[in-house]
């Protein structure tokens, strides 16, 4: 029988891969598969052994000598497959086995980007992309010395400049932090000054404050001692002279009624409380002036120049020009009230003696006609232009409204006994408004009247503003004006702390304006004049920061108007003729200046 015929056409089991195949290879007495065939002649094991298919494995063993195949000994290696060079291989030698399963590392996968061994190969890598890996490791250490060259040629150098620039800015942290502790230095010094300089004012107001405590209580003390001499007179009448005749006891006994009829003590003095907490400086103005006192002026400008053209957008308010200021020299003695007339005329407080009333006329620019003064023998305190030919007028200490024409006949308007007059405003309908407080302004009482008033044309009482459901509205009203809406916007004072207040007919207050604090102008507003445009713009002149403060309709601060060449001496009257609007100053000195009318 002939063996090897029968098992070439036997089924086979692969001595590697343990599969059944019809066709199969020998090598050394090993049974391989066609896969495993390949991969026996990739390693570098195995790649020169003899592999020869089963079929031709009789035909081997009984061919002739001469044509046997060559021994692996004398057969020359194949030209695809040549043989490593020592040095090459020894450099690059795999010393290191597979961790799976300690065998040696032949081949590197590429689909697994992994080192495998052969029975890793078997196992899971057959179809992957396999190399060898001695050839991929020197492939890649080339590689990597390449790229260790451009890294120390590239980065190193970048990262060290990277470092340097590290240190340039740390550096010039350094030097800003050292500038900015000179410029915290500076504007702490600066600070300190402001504050000074508003403790100072706030310490004048308080000593002042005091001195008013002062005079009240020493007037107080000797009405007080002037009573104990009336009783002790008294006493000493009816102990000693009630025998000398019987008129002594007619006139003892009408003093003792006098004395018994609580008309022989004096009022309580008007002590106002001298309390740094109330009405003299808060924190929101200390922490106001504080924020905005570290700002230098040429970077205050130069950032709100940016942020007004870049970030800011357009705003619907009217822009307020920067104004320009007509001045007129009157007089030395301030000037506390005027009015306009419908003939473009101006009527000013006589500026000379305040005991008279005198019209002014602007001609051709900045020249000026003044007519003769009509004189009084009383202080006025507020004029109103009534009609092209009279004028309504108020005095100190008198109860009565007078109406002056031309010719300077005089004629009583209203009589408000007891009251006193304090302002007059005639409306667009004709009304007049006024204000009034109780005869002696600086005595107010629970119960004493602080109202506003609206006289009819012929002087007539027609309604009473004070009360607002039951609380009163005003503490102490001094000018009264009314915008276009007819609400009626009065400045009401609270001990040294001003306000202006707007408020409806019906006396519900709508809101209020107590000021607007800067570091220029950081005192309290002391508010005494008062005007309003068409656009019921309220310009508020402030007699102790020398500035006019305008507020829109709703109570908000929208500017000043100051005269930077030529500050204000203390403005005190104001008034608006169409375009135009007056200032009063306690210097004596009218100014004119134009705003806008739409």
């Amino acid at each position: 029988m002939d063996l090897v015929g029968d098992i070439t056409e036997m089924p086979h089991i692969c001595a590697s891969c343990q599969r059944k195949v019809n066709h199969a290879w020998h090598c050394t007495n090993r049974r391989l598969c066609y896969s495993c065939k390949y991969l026996h002649a990739k390693s570098l094991a195995t790649r020169l052994h003899v592999v020869v298919e089963t079929k031709d494995l009789n035909k081997t063993e009984n061919a002739p000598e001469s044509t046997r195949p060559e021994s692996p000994s004398d057969k020359p290696s194949p030209p695809d497959r040549p043989t490593p060079d020592a040095s090459s291989v020894e450099s690059f030698r795999i010393r290191e086995n597979c961790k799976e399963h300690d065998e040696s590392l032949i081949y590197h996968c590429g689909t697994c980007i992994k080192p495998a061994c052969n029975v890793c190969v078997e196992e899971s890598h057959k179809t992957h992309d396999l190399i060898n890996l001695e050839q991929f490791i020197k492939t890649e250490k080339d590689l990597l010395l390449l790229n260790a060259s451009d890294a120390r040629k590239n980065h190193i150098v970048e990262l060290r400049t990277m470092l340097q620039s590290c240190a340039t800015k740390r550096e010039d942290s350094k030097n800003g932090l050292n500038n900015a502790y000179d410029r915290l230095n500076e504007h702490v010094q600066k600070l300190m000054a402001e504050v000074e300089s508003v403790a100072d004012s706030v310490t004048d107001d308080l000593k002042s404050l005091h001195a008013r405590n002062e005079y009240e209580i020493n007037k107080t003390e000797s009405q007080i001692n002037e009573a104990i001499n009336i009783v002790d007179d008294i006493v000493s009448m009816c102990e000693n002279s009630l025998d000398e005749s019987i008129y002594q006891v007619y006139q003892a006994k009408k003093k003792m009624a006098y004395i018994n009829g609580g008309r022989l003590y004096p009022k309580q003095p008007l002590v106002h409380s001298v309390d740094f907490e109330k009405g003299q400086i808060n924190r929101s103005l200390l922490s106001k002036m504080i924020c905005t006192s570290i700002i230098t002026s040429e970077e205050n400008t130069e950032e709100k120049t940016i942020k007004d053209k870049q970030d800011r957008p357009i705003s619907n308010k009217p822009q307020i020009p920067k104004y320009e200021m007509d001045r007129f020299n009157l007089s030395d003695v301030g000037i506390s009230c005027m009015s306009v007339g419908t003939d473009q005329s101006v009527t000013v407080q006589e500026p000379r003696t305040a005991k008279g009333i005198q019209k002014v006329y602007i001609k051709h620019g900045t020249k000026i006609d003044t007519k003769e003064p009509l004189e009084f023998d009383k202080y006025v305190t507020d004029v109103c232009c009534y009609d092209s030919r009279s004028t309504l007028v108020t005095f100190v200490n008198t109860s009565a409204i007078k109406v002056v024409n031309q010719n300077g006949k005089i004629a009583t308007f209203a009589d408000l006994t007891p009251l006193f007059p304090v302002s007059l405003w005639k409306t667009c309908e004709g009304a007049i408004l006024v204000s009034v407080v109780e005869r002696d302004e600086r005595e107010i009482y629970d119960d004493s009247t602080r109202a506003v008033y609206i006289l009819s044309i012929t002087g007539r009482i027609m309604k009473k503003i004070e009360y607002f459901r039951g609380k009163r509205t005003l503490n102490r009203p001094y000018r009264a004006i009314e915008n276009t809406k007819g609400e009626i916007i009065v400045i009401d004072f609270i001990d040294l702390d001003d306000r202006v207040v707007w408020m409806k007919k019906n006396g519900e207050e709508i809101c209020s304006y107590v000021g607007h604090f800067t570091p220029k102008y950081p005192r309290l507003m002391a508010a005494q004049g008062l005007a309003c445009d068409k656009n019921n713009r309220i310009y508020i002149s402030d007699a102790r920061n020398n500035v006019i403060h305008i507020v829109d309709g709703t109570g908000k601060f929208v500017c000043f108007i100051e005269n930077d060449t030529e500050r204000f001496f203390s403005p005190l009257a104001l008034c608006v003729d169409d375009n135009k609007l007056w200032i009063g100053t306690h210097s004596g000195s009218l100014f004119r200046t134009y705003i806008l009318s739409t």
